[in-house]
């Protein structure tokens, strides 16, 4: 296997196929997957793991990203076809009444940023790894950035 020359490690849904749209905009880059991107940040042998991963290949920026036709995530709009999985019990406490699948979406990835940073302890501080979340639409072929660093650098994105 090529290793990427990237150092960028991405948190994706397998379902969504977006290795090809995110290599496409980031270069060659290293992905970890699971289904709709929710990680067991808690389980101390993946934290480990991830945490080892992150020191040897010298990663500098960690991405959470959900798309926005994500399966999982368009399928939890419809309580009805929930089989009470993990991964639905998550998003089914993040979500209103109120939420559209982009809103959603976006919440998704601020919890991952939040637990990337807190149990990977992950701080983002000059020469430290840092930490995004993305939502895209791969169909439409946008990337929007929700995340980034520290809120002071998401609102300096945002001010421009």
């Amino acid at each position: 296997m090529k290793k990427p020359v990237n150092k960028k490690l991405f948190f994706v849904c397998p379902v969504c196929q977006m290795e090809q749209f995110i290599r496409k905009q980031f270069g060659d880059v290293y992905f970890v997957t699971a289904q709709a991107a929710i990680f067991d940040f808690e389980d101390a042998e993946f934290t480990n793991e991830i945490r080892s991963f992150i020191k040897n290949r010298s990663i500098t920026d960690v991405y959470a990203a959900c798309d926005i036709n994500c399966n999982f995530l368009n399928e939890s709009m419809h309580p009805s076809a929930l089989h009470r999985l993990r991964w639905e019990e998550v998003i089914e406490n993040l979500r209103t009444s109120y939420d559209s699948v982009y809103t959603l979406a976006e919440k998704l990835v601020r919890r991952q940023t939040r637990l990337l940073k807190r149990n990977l302890g992950l701080s983002g501080r000059p020469g430290e790894t840092k930490v995004h979340g993305l939502v895209t639409s791969k169909s439409n072929g946008i990337i929007t950035v929700i995340y980034t660093g520290s809120q002071a650098e998401l609102f300096a994105i945002n001010r421009n």
